[in-house]
């Protein structure tokens, strides 16, 4: 059965069908809103092929819940040389050097924590309760997850200012801490790593252009 408001809108008069031109021009500026980011990808991808086919050139899944459920059919190899081994090589560095975004305070949060901070310490139930200071009523445990962004934004902007006593104790003491403290090491580390086989990589190429240059 027809919706009564659709006969109604039909039947006003002022309700134009769109046409196969106005509806074609739609699609063709749909198709032409994205933009590429990656320059990487931008210069093998060809405008005038679809998503899927210029993704499946690449080596990479339009649609990966399709790919995941596709446990019946044979499996079958790609051969190298369909792929892109050069494209590949460039995603899979940016991927390695991909640093994940981390959160800092703001100065406003910043100087509620030190308020905090400076008159209860480190404890979150007495920062909760305090309705002068703790006026957007945080719990305890985000009060004490704002506490760790605190001091991983000191850490992080290597300012002069310190954590200490009770305080530092109770950071030095915190799992979480820790855990962010270690995976912040690793992060440096192998970033100084790519960056030294980077270095090798261009002297190498250097040097092989060399030989063949008269």
């Amino acid at each position: 059965m027809a919706n009564p408001r659709q006969k109604r809108k039909l039947r006003s008069g002022h309700y134009r069908k769109q046409s196969r031109q106005q509806a074609r021009t739609y699609r063709k500026k749909q198709r032409q809103k994205g933009e590429i980011v990656n320059e990487a990808i931008a210069k093998v991808w060809n405008k005038h092929k679809s998503t899927k086919h210029n993704l499946a050139a690449i080596g990479l899944v339009n649609d990966p819940n399709t790919e995941l459920n596709a446990r019946k059919r044979p499996e079958t190899k790609i051969s190298p040389d369909e792929l892109n081994m050069d494209l590949v090589k460039k995603l899979e560095e940016q991927a390695a050097a991909y640093e994940p975004y981390q959160a800092y305070c703001s100065r406003g949060e910043v100087v509620f924590i030190q308020n905090c901070l400076q008159k209860h310490g480190t404890n979150f139930q007495a920062m909760s309760l305090d309705l002068d200071l703790n006026k957007q009523q945080h719990t305890p445990a985000q009060l004490r997850r704002k506490v760790l962004k605190y001091a991983q934004t000191l850490d992080m902007i290597g300012t002069v200012e310190k954590i200490e006593g009770e305080v530092q104790q109770r950071l030095e003491s915190d799992p979480e801490w820790r855990k962010k403290q270690a995976e912040r090491r690793e992060r440096a580390e192998q970033r100084k790593k790519n960056k030294q086989a980077m270095k090798l990589k261009k002297a190498a190429a250097a040097a092989a252009k060399s030989e063949f240059l008269p």
